[in-house]
């Protein structure tokens, strides 16, 4: 045994002296007794070699335990044993240098980390972030202290396909997210931002082609990370801009890099090192900067704490810009690297708003491109800049003219802008001869709509900060020329809308007296209202796109009307009037065409969702949207109603009915500016004939039963408590809505902010109680029209009556809501009031609650009598019906009908369609109703026909249960047996044969029944 074991140590001995592995078989021949090699136990010794500074020494021994590894490993690494591979690369990336042997190691190790690592439970899944994380951090450690650049490449490969993968993998694998995530908590970013000072020539572009990999993988992250913001973008954290930047500049010295480059000379030298180099970071620039655009629309917190780019970097970011911009003449190549640029430029101010632009002289290159695109730049160095001739000039001009419009939240630029003549050079591109020639001349349509609307829009920026340059340059004048030229030629509609977009938006937000003055002294107000009569009378259909144009003109003239009211009145008061009542008359007369059938009639509730201009509108269909209604309302309410002239006007040519017929016909929110319209006129001239006289739609309604509809469909859309009735359901919340009641019990009040005050906002029930008390005052002009046209209570049916109960009410309940608040803001504050002032709160309540019940039992008052009156008729037609005899009579009238339909088929066809069109008009119900509120009420004998000569009558339909969708029904049986279910109260079901013979057959073939 001695002899054998001492030749055992010596072949093993050999065997590390020699440094390879021999099979085992001629071993157990031998009579050795041999155990086979386990993955863990080759990880654990290496591991344990390989942290020994002794036995790290020993070469030839960790040669062998590394091909050991490596061959029982197989395709991939486990993730268990990450910790150890990352021990292992590190070891082998710095020992590699010195020992040539490790590096047949090494590389086989990398085409290893080349795919995902492979999980042996599912479960390691819940702990691995850790190891992956500080994979990532090693892998990025690798490319700085390996020495072949072939290796290093290795690496790259490796975190590129961990992060994207372009093949299918096993099962086991990592998935790329888990990857992907644990790549952006690592600290691999900042190894490579760091890496990028350092790398040149090809090195330097592979590493840009990783980041681009990185960036792409870190938009994805960071929607993820919604608690930890901060972990997001840690290319932009790394100060990543300066380094790429910095490239830009041609002039780059390590050394001394942070001096400013020369001019950009007219003629430069081909360059094709720099020209590769400026492309790929002009991407990568772009990826990166578009990668902190979210998906919502804020932005993540974090970017507001970057640091902006050094000088040098936007030095740099400048002269790459200005060269593109020169060559672009020569090269069309250029043509989207100087877009990219310019989006680069724009995505920084907005995403980054740290940027420099001012300080390094962007801001001053940009206004002189815009001003040089119109009429030149003479010695400046856009002398030469191109000509708009393709579609990506026309790109780039709308990039920079939105950049221009984030220049204007810095006042220092406004000095810049102003000098280098902006403002006028957008004036002339909006000019309408240059309109019609650039339209003409432009190969894309669509294109020079959009930069007609950017250009137009900077505009509406620029005005209120540079109003001496818009005075001085006559812009009110050239806008409005737009106007009159677009009524001579009514072509492009989308021109017209961008033009009214921004003289509306100019009179209504400039503070600058004197440019409104301008637009008045320049005819702003007659040619607004030409315009508005033009589209009107020309336009039969009034499409979308006029509807448009009339609601921005509206809005114009609304801002001009309330800033000089008092001077245009008397000189325009029939104008205006003449003009709002022609606008009104039209919509109105649509909706009677309407009810003829003649029209496709419809209010569009969604009146904020307008369509974009320059679009199209195929459907010409007549949809009068709710804003432009909206529009013209306002327009009466501070135009016309508040100036006495015009209210007279307004009121003798039949404003008022106008006003009554648009509430009857509307829905909110439109009717809720109507209504404001009308009490306001009430208030400032009392017209007792036009409101008595006024009949609905039906002809039978007035303007109480209107005000009353109005009401009830507010409080079905706001929750109020309500009986099928209309009567009060809560004694205790006689007017809260659903939101209110949340906000006053369920919710912490706040000192500044009152919900029964906040729910006035927006509300037509304290216009519709205004209204009421107005009509209640004015009783000694309204006597007369009260007497002949029964305005109050003599048209008025019970749920009106019930209704109106409530409207006579509404101030004291809202008193008695503000009184709850007070005490239960001070039960929150811990405030106990005593003596006289809680005793007052205490009364004010009981009087608010004693107020609701009092009410309550006038409308069960109300429907009692009204019940009662029902009856009494019905009682009486009854004994006038049994006192004529005509019981016998209606009996053989319906036996004559029966036979008829049974013979003559026509005429059961035409009952059918009568009986169908009673059962679908009783399906339909408002779009605002409740369905608390919708009933459906049928003759107690359907009018059908037969089945197995059976009568089906139902005597009770009330329901125990409502869960209609578990019971089985019973079929029908004869008469002989009682069907009754134990879930429902049927009462009973009861079907009566009236023949043994059988017409279902005839039924089914739709032929006349003989077999009565």
């Amino acid at each position: 045994m001695t002899e054998i074991k001492s030749r055992k140590d010596h072949i093993c001995k050999s065997l590390d002296c020699v440094g390879v592995t021999l099979s085992l078989e001629p071993l157990k021949r031998a009579g050795f007794k041999v155990r086979s090699k386990n993955l863990n136990e080759v990880v654990t010794r290496l591991s344990e070699v390989i942290n020994d500074s002794v036995a790290s020494e020993n070469v030839l021994r960790v040669s062998r335990l590394f091909k050991d590894f490596l061959g029982l490993t197989g395709n991939a690494f486990y993730v268990k044993h990450l910790s150890v591979v990352m021990q292992l690369l590190e070891f082998l990336g710095w020992k590699a240098r010195e020992v040539e042997e490790y590096q047949v190691h090494l590389d086989r190790m990398l085409e290893f980390c080349c795919e995902p690592p492979i999980f042996e439970k599912t479960s390691e899944s819940l702990f691995c972030q850790d190891d992956l994380e500080e994979y990532f951090t090693v892998l990025g450690c690798l490319m700085a202290i390996l020495p072949r650049s072939q290796n290093i490449l290795q690496v790259q490969t490796a975190i590129r396909r961990l992060l994207v993968r372009t093949r299918p993998t096993t099962v086991s694998a990592v998935r790329a997210e888990l990857c992907q995530r644990a790549m952006e908590k690592s600290r691999l970013p900042v190894t490579v931002v760091e890496l990028l000072e350092v790398y040149e020539g090809e090195m330097f572009e592979k590493l840009l082609d990783l980041i681009k990999v990185i960036v792409a993988v870190s938009e994805h992250c960071c929607e993820w990370f919604i608690n930890g913001l901060a972990e997001c973008h840690k290319l932009l954290q790394s100060k990543i801009l300066d380094h790429l930047l910095v490239r830009l500049n041609p002039y780059y010295d390590k050394e001394n890099y942070c001096i400013p480059p020369p001019e950009v000379p007219q003629q430069e030298a081909e360059r094709p090192e720099y020209q590769g180099v400026l492309v790929l970071v002009t991407k990568v620039t772009l990826a990166l900067m578009m990668s902190v655009f979210p998906s919502g629309k804020k932005f993540p917190a974090c970017l507001e704490d970057f640091c902006s780019p050094t000088r040098c970097a936007m030095w740099g970011l400048r002269y790459a810009f200005k060269r593109e911009v020169l060559y672009a003449r020569r090269k069309t190549k250029t043509h989207s690297v100087r877009n990219d640029l310019a989006t680069v430029i724009l995505t920084g101010m907005v995403g980054l708003p740290s940027w420099k632009i001012i300080e390094c002289g962007l801001a001053e290159d940009v206004s002189v491109l815009v001003a040089a695109y119109e009429f030149g730049a003479k010695d400046s160095w856009a002398e030469t800049a191109p000509a708009v001739t393709t579609n990506e000039d026309l790109s780039f001009r709308k990039t920079l003219l939105l950049i221009i419009c984030h220049l204007v939240k810095c006042d220092t630029s406004i000095n810049i802008m102003e000098e280098r003549s902006v403002l006028l050079a957008l004036l002339d591109f909006i000019n309408s001869s240059r309109v019609r020639t650039f339209k003409v001349s432009c190969r894309n349509p669509r294109e020079f709509l959009e930069l007609f609307q950017c250009s137009i829009r900077t505009l509406t920026l620029l005005v209120p900060k540079m109003t001496n340059s818009f005075r001085a340059h006559n812009g009110a004048r050239r806008l409005l020329t737009i106007i009159k030229w677009w009524m001579t030629v009514d072509d492009g509609t989308y021109v017209i809308i961008d033009c009214l977009i921004t003289i509306a938006s100019i009179v209504s937000a400039v503070e600058c007296v004197e440019i409104l003055n301008d637009f008045i002294e320049e005819g702003a107000i007659p040619i607004l209202i030409n315009l508005i009569n033009f589209v009107v009378i020309h336009d039969k259909s009034l499409a979308t796109d006029r509807q448009r144009v009339i609601t921005l003109a509206m809005i114009a003239l609304k801002s001009l009307h309330s800033n000089r009211i008092s001077s245009v009145a008397e000189t325009l008061s029939d104008q205006s009037v003449k003009m709002v009542v022609q606008l009104l008359q039209r919509t109105l007369g649509l909706t009677r065409r309407n009810t003829k059938g003649n029209l496709d009639f419809q209010v569009d509730q969604r009146y904020l969702e307008i369509p974009p201009s320059g679009i199209a509108m195929s459907d010409k269909r007549i949809n009068i949207i709710g804003r432009l209604l909206i529009a013209v309302g306002v327009y009466v309410w501070k135009c016309i109603v508040y100036c006495p002239i015009n209210l007279k006007n307004f009121i003798e040519t039949g404003g008022t009915y106008l006003i009554l017929d648009i509430i009857d016909r509307v829905k909110y929110p439109v009717t809720c500016v109507y209504i404001g319209i009308l009490a306001d006129m009430c208030e400032g001239s009392f017209s007792a004939a036009e409101l008595a006289t006024w009949r609905g739609v039906d002809k039978q309604k007035g303007l109480m039963s209107l005000l009353a509809r109005v009401w009830r469909e507010e409080e079905i859309r706001i929750g109020v408590q309500r009986t099928a009735n209309g009567s009060i359901e809560d004694a205790e919340l006689p007017l809260m809505g659903t939101e209110q009641q949340l906000s006053t019990y369920h919710a912490r009040l706040d000192q500044s902010c009152s919900p029964a005050l906040l729910e006035m906002i927006g509300s037509t029930r304290a216009k519709i109680h205004a209204i009421r008390r107005i009509i209640e005052r004015e009783t000694f002009g309204y006597n007369r029209a009260k007497e002949h046209y029964k305005v109050l209570y003599e048209d008025l049916c019970t749920t009106d009556i019930i209704t109106m109960q409530i409207v006579d009410h509404y101030f004291n309940l809202k008193q008695g809501q503000i009184w709850i608040e007070v005490v239960k803001y001070l039960e929150q504050v811990g405030v106990n009031p005593l003596g006289m002032d809680g005793q007052m709160m205490f009364l004010m309540i009981q009087r608010h609650r004693g107020l609701g019940v009092f009410i309550q039992g006038n409308q069960e008052k109300l429907l009692k009598t009204a019940r009662d009156a029902d009856s009494k008729i019905e009682k009486e037609e009854f004994a006038r019906i049994r006192d004529s005899k005509l019981t016998l009579a209606l009996t053989a009238l319906k036996d004559i009908d029966y036979l008829r339909r049974t013979t003559d088929r026509k005429y059961m066809l035409e009952r059918k369609a009568v009986q169908r069109k009673e059962v679908n008009a009783a399906l339909k119900f408002p779009l605002v109703a409740d369905e608390n509120h919708c009933h459906r009420t049928f003759f107690e004998k359907s009018n059908v026909t037969a089945i197995l000569g059976q009568n089906q009558r139902i005597d009770s339909v009330k329901m125990i249960e409502s869960d209609l969708g578990r019971v089985k029904l019973l079929p029908v049986s004869l008469s002989s047996s009682e069907v009754s279910s134990p879930r429902l109260s049927f009462g009973s079901i009861r079907c009566d044969s009236e023949d043994i013979l059988s017409c279902n057959k005839c039924f089914q073939s739709d032929v006349l029944c003989s077999h009565r």
